[in-house]
This record gives structure tokens, C-alpha cells and sequence, in this order.
């Protein structure tokens, strides 16, 4: 049946999981329903996927998607928060370990987190990437990009402790935008299979971002 515009509305509005499962089958149902959007998704995009085609892919009946998700943009944002889970965990370690690396050794350990945290999730976070502002995958992923902003701005300040704020926020802006950008062409290799591309990419990667820091910084760091 044709949903009225308030249930719709309603239903766009909400985007919050609806209750966490308490039990192993309520588990493995979320687990099987965030599996199977992740797969629609990659095949045919966020704006052509149902709740209804993720529900058949999961197995699950209909009605057992809503009980967790009021839609595809709950989903989603359940999606995004695991991702930034993985992430957290990665960027937080590198930041306690700071002030005993090196510039150089600072970025290779935050470039490493790109592989652990798209295995498997090549296909959506190649989608989220590619998103444009306003979009629903755009605003629902901005936690990631300020979250990964805090932490380049924190081992900024960790190296160079002294510099000013207004110079601090430039090159981590900088830093931030530039890495989104390089990790797509990274994702977009792995999600084609191309893994000996996507590494070398990497390696170019870390190797632009040791010099970029390594100038702005101006420390006598060695590398």
C-alpha cells in the first residue's frame, strides 16, 4: 500500500535504531540485515535500495527489519557508527603512541587503518565517499570526517604544540580532505579487485602525507 506524506515524512525523519536485540536470534538478525543492505547498496545504490529488497537479501521478514529500523536511513546510520567503532579504536591508539614516533611512523600507522577498516566494506564505502553534500549518505557519514579532522588536529598539536590555532586548523582541513579524497581512489581499486593498485596507492599515500606533515610541521622529527 501507497504511504501518506506524514508517514512518510515520519519515517525519513527517524533515523535512529530502535531497540538494540537482546537475544543471539535478535542479534543475528541485525547482524544478517546490515550485511544484506550493505550488499543492495553496493549493487544498486542508496537511493534505488527498499528496506523491502534488504529484508529478502537478509532472510528476514519484513516485519522483523522494523522492529530494529524505522527505515534504510537507520540502517545506514547504524552502518556508519560501526565503521566509526573500527576507526576510533585504530586512530586513538596511534594518538596515545605519539609522542614516542616519528612523523613518518605516525602516518604510516594511520594510513594501515585503511585496510582493517574497508575489508568487506569496500562496496558501501566506496557509495558513502561518492555521496554529495545534502545527501542522506553524505550527512549520515559527517561523524566519520569530524572524527578523523579531531585526530589529525591532535597529533598535529602533538607534534607541534606551539603552532597557532588558526594555522593548526588549516593544515588539518587540509590533511582531512585530501585523505577522503585518496581514500576513495583507494576503495574504488579494492571494490574492482585491483588490490595490487590499491596498494601501491597506499604507499603513495603515506608517502605524500609524511612530506605534507613533515613541512607544515617544521620539527625536527626525524624521519
Amino acid at each position: 500500500p501507497m504511504k501518506n506524506t506524514a508517514q512518510s515524512t515520519h519515517e525519513e525523519a527517524t533515523t535512529s535504531m530502535r531497540r538494540a536485540p537482546q537475544q543471539v536470534r535478535g542479534q543475528q538478525r541485525v547482524e544478517a540485515i546490515l550485511a544484506a543492505a550493505e550488499a543492495v547498496m553496493a549493487e544498486v545504490g542508496f537511493e534505488a535500495s527498499t528496506t523491502n529488497q534488504i529484508a529478502a537479501r537478509a532472510g528476514v521478514p519484513i516485519g522483523s527489519l522494523y522492529q530494529f529500523f524505522s527505515n534504510k536511513n537507520a540502517i545506514v546510520e547504524e552502518m556508519t557508527r560501526r565503521q566509526l567503532d573500527r576507526l576510533v579504536i585504530g586512530m586513538q591508539h596511534t594518538l596515545a603512541q605519539a609522542q614516542h614516533l616519528t612523523v613518518a611512523q605516525a602516518v604510516e600507522m594511520l594510513v594501515n587503518l585503511a585496510p582493517a577498516s574497508t575489508m568487506g566494506h569496500s562496496g558501501f564505502m566506496r557509495l558513502c565517499m561518492e555521496a554529495t553534500p545534502g545527501s542522506v549518505l553524505y550527512e549520515t557519514t559527517a561523524m566519520i570526517r569530524q572524527e578523523v579532522f579531531k585526530v589529525i588536529t591532535a597529533l598535529i598539536r602533538c607534534f607541534a604544540p606551539a603552532m597557532s590555532e588558526t594555522d593548526c586548523g588549516l593544515h588539518a582541513q587540509v590533511a582531512q580532505v585530501s585523505w577522503q579524497a585518496l581514500l576513495l581512489l583507494y576503495v574504488r581499486e579494492v571494490d574492482s579487485g585491483h588490490t595490487d593498485i590499491a596498494e601501491r596507492i597506499l604507499a603513495e599515500i603515506k608517502r605524500l602525507f609524511t612530506s605534507y606533515f613533515s613541512a607544515v610541521l617544521k620539527s625536527d622529527v626525524a624521519l
